[in-house]
This record gives C-alpha cells, structure tokens and sequence, in this order.
C-alpha cells in the first residue's frame, strides 16, 4: 500500500499520527483544583458553582454523590433537581448522571462544556 497517498511516509507513520492526541498526553493525573465528593464533603454542604456565559447553581450534597440543585441562574437545571457526580474539577467540564428532572426521562448532563466550571463550598 502507498502511505504516501494518505499523507504518510510509512505505515509506522501512520500509526503515529493514529495514536496521537495533538501533541498532548492521552491521559494525565488530576493536578487542578478539584473535589472528590465521597472524600470531601458532608451532608448539607453546600455549593456554588459558577460557568461561561453566566451561570450559576446552588447545589447541596445529600450523601452517596447525589445532588439536589437548590437554586440555579441562566441554566437548565431547575430548583429540585437531582443528579449523581463523583468528582468535581475545577476549569473542567462537569458531568452529572441520571439526572431526575420532573417530567423527563432521567438522562446525563454536561455544565460547562467550554471553559470548564468553577466551584466554592459555602
């Protein structure tokens, strides 16, 4: 086969650029500010987390990593709502699964996609 067709010197070539992530590691440890909820929070705690383009939620922890948003601005969680998340990152995006929203079949959710959120424990 001619790699070169495809824009590559060699198969060993192609297989490189396959592999490749952009010049930045596949994976990497966690080095931001970040919470491991199960490890760092408490029942009732509560916090705020703030995301690109002004929004806000209020959420309070309620134990084994659930979640009920207790106030929200400019976003699609809603006062009542609740959700699971493990780990909370700072400058990343925040993953939530099965969130229960009344009315709606329970789905995932993604806050922050660019940018990443920012979070304070009240």
């Amino acid at each position: 086969m001619c790699w070169r067709a495809f824009g590559y010197n060699d198969y060993a070539a192609y297989v490189d650029a396959a592999n490749s992530t952009g010049g930045e590691p596949a994976s990497s440890p966690v080095v931001s500010r970040h919470l491991n909820v199960q490890k760092a929070l408490n029942e009732n705690d509560v916090l705020r987390l703030t995301w690109a383009p002004g929004r806000i939620c209020y959420l309070r922890y309620l134990g084994n990593l659930r979640f009920r948003v207790e106030q929200s601005v400019n976003t699609r969680l809603q006062s009542g709502d609740t959700f699971l998340c493990g780990i909370i990152v700072e400058g990343e995006p925040l993953y939530l699964s099965d969130l229960q929203q009344p009315g709606r079949v329970p789905t995932n959710y993604v806050c922050g996609k660019l940018g990443g959120i920012r979070f304070e424990l009240l």
